[in-house]
């Protein structure tokens, strides 16, 4: 019995030994990652994406290299992230795509937050924000672990035609055609506050605005729009839609075969970069109106209340269904969030 004891204890020294040396061994090696992200080069996360990078590397002493693929240059944020989920790419830094998994709606849901406060509220990382736990949670089911929220804007309506006094009167059929993301979600909130929806990919919307297929867009704001679409941008309507966030995720299965101190460490520069793009979100919040306004597109002027009005329209067509759209666990955050906003 003492010698079968005896030989249990060595053969668990010896397995403990070979794992800790196959680490030793990993963390001497380089590696090399693909990042990806969906906004063009110098811009705010390409920025972020560059000291991001040289964070890692100085981290490491070298040994973990990211290689950028800015400006959807991989693909869209939805294919890169059925990338990233079977780990062809291993990291990136865009919207959520929600094709595989509906739950991911969550945190973009319309009128989800009045301000900046009750958002930074419920995006906190430290444990107790509701929506990034739940985000934590759906993008765990395709195989993605959540390193971070980078806020960008609370979104707003882009548009080709003058909608005049028509901006301010909510309820009101606009009578034009808008693109919205592919999601129910989207399509009620155009029609909910008087527009006529079309469901079509970001990627498809410039041509379908220039060409007059539609006569403007929801699902970005003015750094979005700015980014891509400026040149077919004629009017801005600042309703604050939605809180847009792009996310930085990484293939779990990548990620745990990392040593422990590496995991460690991009858990922390995750963190960095969403403290980072809080920050910055909110020193830009009003400079790409102003840009547009350089260029001669015009943004209207919604009061407060006007804009709850747009809010509670919304809120009152479509809440109620959302739950069915977004399964079980993102709706039972949905219920617990909505109780104590009161609405």
């Amino acid at each position: 019995m003492k010698i079968m004891k005896k030989g249990f204890w060595v053969a668990s020294v010896l397995v403990l030994l070979f794992s800790l040396l196959d680490g030793y061994a990993f963390a001497q090696e380089t590696i090399t990652w693909k990042i990806s992200h969906s906004r063009a080069v110098g811009s705010r996360n390409d920025l972020i994406v560059d000291e991001l990078i040289k964070r890692i590397s100085d981290a490491t002493d070298g040994k973990f290299i990211l290689e950028k693929y800015p400006n959807n240059s991989l693909g869209d944020y939805e294919v890169v992230q059925e990338r990233v989920s079977i780990g062809d790419v291993e990291m990136m830094l865009a919207s959520a795509g929600t094709s595989v998994n509906r739950g991911l709606l969550l945190a973009a849901l319309p009128y989800l937050y009045s301000s900046w406060e009750e958002a930074l509220k419920y995006i906190n990382n430290d444990g107790t924000g509701l929506v990034y736990n739940a985000m934590e949670t759906e993008y765990d089911k395709i195989g993605i672990k959540l390193l971070g929220f980078n806020p960008m804007y609370f979104g707003c309506v882009a548009l080709c035609k003058d909608i005049g006094d028509l901006a301010t009167q909510p309820a009101v059929k606009k009578g034009l055609k808008v693109r919205v993301p592919s999601a129910r979600m989207w399509e009620a909130l155009g029609e909910a506050i008087g527009f006529i929806s079309t469901p079509m990919s970001a990627a498809d919307a410039y041509t379908a605005m220039q060409t007059g297929i539609v006569d403007g867009m929801i699902g970005g704001g003015p750094e979005a729009y700015w980014s891509n679409y400026r040149d077919v941008t004629k009017f801005l309507l600042p309703i604050n839609t939605h809180f847009e966030s792009h996310y930085l995720i990484v293939n779990k299965k990548k990620f745990e075969s990392l040593p422990v101190e590496w995991q460690k460490m991009l858990v922390e520069q995750g963190k960095w970069v969403q403290e980072t793009a809080i920050k910055k979100a909110l020193e830009e919040e009003d400079l790409y109106y102003k840009k547009f306004a350089e260029i001669g597109v015009h943004t209207y002027e919604i009061p407060e209340e006007v804009i709850k009005e747009y809010a509670n329209l919304y809120r009152k067509a479509y809440w109620d269904k959302f739950p069915k759209e977004v399964g079980p666990s993102a709706a039972k955050v949905f219920k617990q969030i909505r109780e104590e906003l009161g609405y």
